[in-house]
């Protein structure tokens, strides 16, 4: 490979750079008495290697390779990382409130209803063009960083005209062709969208308008409704409740992608675009078990029950970047993203339950669309004159919507004999609820970078930034039930739902509608951080690399906790400011003779409480149910980060490194279990904590073994860690171990890849997933806590090219279906199988 420079400064950088390795440079002179430098290397594509951070990096064909659907399934391969629920990416163990995500550089909005972390299974792979996790933290990103800062960045335009279809087919063992559990839905339901069949009736959202209460008129309050009104409100309700069994349909997906570039004169320009569409079931049985701690500390049952569910999960993506540039000097880049991710479930779950000492069979019906909408626009202007002055800018402006609309609850109880279920008539026993959310993120950026010419013919890289991001987020929770007592008409207690709720039974002297929305349902938060930042990336000679910056960030955040009917209520108001200078410096030595290089990083950082975190009002988690109590006393966490890495690069495309890690947290944020509450949560501030670990990570052909290996490759990384946490004696409260590990932290995870590769028709893995046992809540009352156990899982990949225009891939997952057990002192309290998938895909690119 061949590049020829005009500019000395810029060679020689290019020449020092760890990329480029063996290299063989001479001069000539050139017209107008410039020297034209060529620069012979071998180029190493690996961005892994020429970062001034410890950073992984997965590009578009290793997601390819290993056949995953999402960036979250992709990372939970790079070493260190392990995926949470199938959404969330812990960087070397550490919660999400730990990491941050940027889309080209932007952060963004979540959907999440009480967190601010973005959901990584919301990205399909299709739109990557790489992601970059970066573990050490660098002053041009946001300061919220331990575990690590995940940077997504979106395909750009083709070097040439394309236009591709595809679409594919999967089956999976314990749901395709089996009975699942459904109910009426819309007749749109399949593209992902409620077309009107969920949401509220004409007379419910006009009687509620204006944050009217829906409750009965009386001698106290004197703005309800009549019995007549509610009576003809309760009736508009639909009368949907029932689930029945269906044959379970294949998944099947279908997506289309085209790109095009244009040449006008010194212009170019590009476009890129793209639309998918993804249906899919999963129909679980999973084991749902409580214990609690005797006078003896003994674990003993409490609640024994088992959840069945189908969950249909459709994606839509729509993916379209256009850009043009001037000279290769001057780059304007435009992008939109819109994910719309849709889960319909309908499950039953029965059992013991000793809330009530009554057996239940209880019903949960659930719509939930999640929308990510973002809208960037970014700029790049080059100006060699200027001592290769490059600036960069960006707007972004992105949205995340969650909407839940008519999620239906409702429980029949039975006697211990179970001869008879018969719907409960406590105030509990039946739900409606409509909840939306919506997050709202605009960020503006600008920063420049130049080469400076220093001692001892070396260069460096100074960079410095400024940005400003505004967030808002506004959350309305309206629930609703039907009380009273049952008249008898046409039906008994133990017919189902739809018979019960008749609109004889609705009556004032039967059932009557009303509101049970909270005080606390409801609230707004918002953010506002300003930045700045400065850095310079520093050669030290040939072989030496220094890495110094600063980032200054002031936040300023503010959530407000609101009674939608006590208009003479003061809201409940929690701020929270911070201001502080996160200082970083990182080193490499560049060892070339040898192919390797040693890197070492010390940085300070930042961890601050989410918007609900910080509000003391108690507050319904909408998806589990559980009573969250915010502490408006809630400070800032701070980090210091240490981190060392020996990297080898002994060919262009293999490579081996070996990461040690020490994290120590001042005041870190922890979940904790209120006193006297049963399960409330809530929030403290340790006292201290710490993290370690070593990382392994290696990627090796095997052509050395036998010349007929020359084709296969393997790859390899293993995470070990510890962790601790004290909390403060006084802290403690109920909590058995107020000394132990960090909650959600694997204390190891293993990922092995074997691999085909011929360049030329066939590509295929199998690649292997472990993760070791982690705390999933902590246990109160002197019970041990609740351990997810070990799981690792097995996945197959394969590709066939035919010419430049057929592709065919087939991929098979969770070979192994392991059971995924969850144990609280040796005893299940959730398990369940997966089950095995495979899928057939087929793309056309004309």
């Amino acid at each position: 490979m061949q590049i020829k420079l005009k500019h000395l400064t810029l060679a020689i950088l290019i020449v020092q750079h760890p990329l480029l390795y063996g290299q063989d440079v001479s001069a000539t002179p050139a017209p107008g008495g410039i020297e034209e430098i060529a620069v012979m290397g071998k180029f190493i594509p690996q961005e892994k290697r020429a970062t001034a951070a410890i950073s992984n990096v997965l590009d578009a064909a290793a997601f390819e390779a290993a056949g995953d659907s999402s960036v979250a399934e992709g990372l939970k391969r790079v070493s260190g990382l392990n995926l949470q629920g199938g959404r969330f990416v812990y960087i070397r163990g550490l919660g999400e409130r730990y990491s941050s995500t940027v889309l080209n550089g932007a952060t963004l909005p979540s959907p999440e209803p009480i967190n601010r972390v973005v959901p990584l299974n919301l990205f399909p792979a299709s739109i990557v063009d790489s992601v970059l996790v970066q573990k050490t933290f660098s002053a041009q990103f946001p300061a919220e960083f331990a575990g690590g800062t995940i940077q997504i960045r979106t395909k750009a335009a083709p070097d040439e005209p394309f236009f591709s279809v595809s679409t594919g087919v999967g089956y999976t063992g314990a749901t395709t062709g089996k009975d699942g559990l459904v109910y009426k839905g819309g007749d749109k339901d399949w593209t992902g969208t409620d077309d009107g069949a969920r949401d509220m009736p004409d007379l419910l959202k006009s009687a509620i308008a204006g944050d009217r209460e829906l409750r009965p008129n009386n001698f106290l309050y004197k703005k309800g409704f009549s019995a007549a009104e509610l009576e003809s409100i309760g009736e508009s309700l639909s009368n949907n409740y029932t689930t029945q069994t269906a044959k379970i349909r294949p998944n099947q997906d279908v997506s289309a992608n085209f790109g095009s570039v244009f040449h006008p004169g010194d212009f170019q320009i590009g476009v890129l675009g793209g639309l998918s569409y993804s249906n899919s079931w999963d129909t679980q049985q999973v084991t749902r078990n409580t214990y609690a701690s005797n006078a003896k500390r003994e674990v003993v049952p409490l609640n024994k029950q088992l959840w069945n569910s189908t969950e249909q999960n459709i994606d839509n993506t729509m993916f379209l970047t256009s850009g043009v540039s001037y000279l290769d000097m001057h780059t304007l880049k435009a992008t939109l993203l819109q994910i719309h991710k849709t889960t319909d479930l309908a499950g039953k779950l029965s059992g013991y339950w000793s809330g009530e000492s009554v057996n239940i069979d209880q019903t949960r019906l659930e719509w939930i669309e999640q929308d990510l909408l973002s809208q960037q626009i970014e700029g790049e202007h080059y100006f060699n004159d200027l001592k290769e002055l490059t600036i960069n800018w960006h707007y972004n402006q992105s949205r995340a919507k969650r909407e839940a609309p008519d999620m239906r609850e409702y429980r029949y109880v039975s006697d211990e004999d179970l001869s008879n279920y018969e719907f409960s008539l406590r105030g509990d026993g039946n739900t409606r609820m409509w909840s939306d959310l919506q997050d709202e993120n605009e960020e503006i950026g600008l920063s420049a970078n130049m080469f400076l010419e220093t001692p001892f013919n070396t260069s460096t890289k100074v960079s410095a930034g400024i940005t400003n991001i505004n967030k808002n987020r506004d959350s309305e929770i309206r629930r609703f039930g039907f009380t009273g007592s049952f008249n008898g008409t046409g039906a008994t207690l133990s017919s189902n739902l739809d018979t019960i709720f008749n609109k004889n039974a609705i009556s004032p002297v039967g059932f009557m509608v009303r509101e049970s929305t909270r005080p606390t349902d409801n609230y707004s938060a918002t953010q506002t951080l300003d930045a700045w930042y400065l850095e310079a990336d520093m050669e030290l000679g040939a072989n030496y690399r220094l890495m110094a910056g600063v980032r200054n960030e002031e936040s300023r955040q503010n959530v407000t906790t609101f009674d939608l009917f006590r208009l003479d209520a003061d809201p409940i108001v929690s701020s929270l400011d911070s201001k502080d200078l996160f200082p970083v410096i990182s080193g490499t030595w560049i060892l070339d003779q040898w192919d390797m290089q040693i890197r070492t990083s010390y940085s300070e950082t930042i961890s601050r409480p989410d918007f609900r975190e910080l509000s003391p009002s108690p507050f319904t988690h909408p998806i589990t149910g559980a009573t969250i109590v915010g502490n408006p006393n809630l400070t800032v966490a701070y980090i210091g980060n240490y981190d060392a890495r020996w990297e080898w690069y002994y060919s262009a495309k293999e490579s081996l490194s070996v990461g040690l890690f020490y994290k120590e947290f001042q005041s870190p944020i922890e979940a904790v279990v209120v006193s006297g509450s049963g399960d409330d949560r809530s929030f403290i501030n340790a006292q201290n904590a710490t993290t370690q670990g070593i990382e392994f990570d290696g990627y090796h052909w095997l052509g050395f073994i036998n010349e007929n290996l020359a084709n296969f490759y393997t790859g390899a990384n293993l995470t070990l860690i510890e962790s601790e946490v004290t909390i403060r004696p006084e802290q403690a409260g109920i909590m058995t171990n107020p000394v132990r590990p960090l909650q959600g932290q694997a204390n190891y995870i293993v990922n092995l890849q074997l691999g085909y590769d011929d360049a030329q028709s066939q590509k295929g893995s199998f690649v292997y997933h472990l993760t070791g046992e982690k705390i999933r809540e902590v246990g109160v009352m002197g019970a041990p806590d609740v351990m997810d156990e070990a799981y690792g899982e097995l996945d197959f990949t394969y590709t066939h090219y035919w010419g430049d225009h057929i592709e065919l891939g087939f991929k098979a997952k969770n070979l192994l279906n392991k059971l995924q057990a969850t144990s609280q002192g040796g005893m299940d309290v959730n398990s369940f199988r997966d089950g095995r998938s495979a899928s057939l895909g087929l793309t056309y690119t004309f």
